[in-house]
């Protein structure tokens, strides 16, 4: 049924394509391009906003500023593709401006399906809904993992966010994962070249827990390089082996690896989650018993922090030490 609806859907563009003309429909498509590219590339900062001033999740603050960029770019664009083309009409539409009309406005189609699936991936959709996403053939040509307009998409984009809640969710069942004691979060091993320390997110994560800490009158923990290079050290380790656990390597513990560094603590702890974005991670932290009791024992006065980037989301490793 699916397939039936978008085949139609296609096809209606291409004859509004066809009557329109290339002119017109060209326009649009560059409206409907640069509106992706400006939603994945203001996401974060408008997320961030939104997650602050109107107490959402940054999941829910990141696709929703998303969704309301595309939209308003997409409609300024829409309005001003309109006057211009008035501006460049031409006397008559000939045969050749028909068929790029009809070709660009079939374009625009699977651009804008592209954005829909993309988007639904992530959304909790009934489940026959999904299932006729998945089943369809019109779907899979267009938004397959090794679709070309899909690759393409993920490049225009290059945010990640929605392939890592698509996955978070296909795994765990939720957008974020934080093991609990000696459990081990199972993930797909990534190679070391398709991951990334992302040094610069470290700021902020420490920021936010000290807040945490600060609200619950204990002190704030001071960042010690030697416990971040412990940290970066397994979150490496974990990722490439799929084993998201404190009993990394197996039957090994941060401990060992603080003892084996030369680092001389009376006491020390590690917390792990995975999430889409770092905000998330830090929140999935602090949303959880066993690890925001650990984040805020005043036993603790410094920190190493890891967050890594790869195929399956983002890795938070907190090191503490006291």
């Amino acid at each position: 049924m699916i397939d039936f609806v978008l085949g139609a859907a296609l096809a209606g563009l291409a004859v509004r394509g066809w009557l329109r003309g290339f002119v017109r429909e060209i326009l649009d498509l560059v409206g409907l391009v640069l509106g992706i590219w400006v939603a994945f590339a203001l996401s974060g900062p408008l997320g961030n906003f939104l997650s602050d001033q109107f107490d959402v999740s940054p999941e829910v603050a990141r696709i929703g500023s998303g969704i309301l960029l595309f939209v308003l770019f997409g409609v300024a664009l829409s309005i001003g593709a309109h006057f211009l083309s008035q501006v460049m009409r031409l006397p008559g539409l000939n045969l050749l401006n028909r068929i790029g009309g009809a070709a660009v406005a079939s374009l625009w189609g699977v651009a804008l399906i592209l954005v829909i699936v993309n988007f639904a991936s992530v959304l909790p959709l009934p489940d026959g809904w999904s299932d006729q996403l998945e089943g369809s053939t019109v779907v899979e040509a267009i938004a397959g993992d090794d679709a070309l307009p899909q690759r393409l998409f993920e490049r225009l984009g290059d945010d990640g966010i929605l392939a890592s809640l698509s996955t978070l969710q296909s795994l765990f069942g939720a957008d974020r994962a934080v093991p609990q004691g000696e459990e081990v979060l199972q993930i797909p091993p990534a190679p070391a070249d398709e991951l990334r320390q992302a040094r610069e997110e470290t700021g902020t994560a420490v920021d936010r827990l000290n807040e945490y800490r600060l609200d619950n009158s204990v002190g704030a923990l001071l960042v010690a390089q030697p416990l971040t290079n412990v940290a970066e050290s397994r979150a490496t380790q974990m990722y490439t082996s799929g084993r998201i656990s404190r009993d990394t390597p197996m039957g090994g513990s941060v401990s060992d690896d603080i003892a084996a560094a030369g680092i001389l603590l009376e006491i020390d702890g590690e917390a792990l989650a995975l999430a889409s974005t770092t905000r998330a991670a830090v929140d999935a932290l602090l949303s959880d018993t066993e690890a925001s009791a650990l984040i805020g024992s005043a036993a603790y006065d410094r920190v190493g922090i890891s967050i890594v980037e790869g195929p399956t989301g983002l890795l938070l490793v907190v090191v503490l030490g006291g």
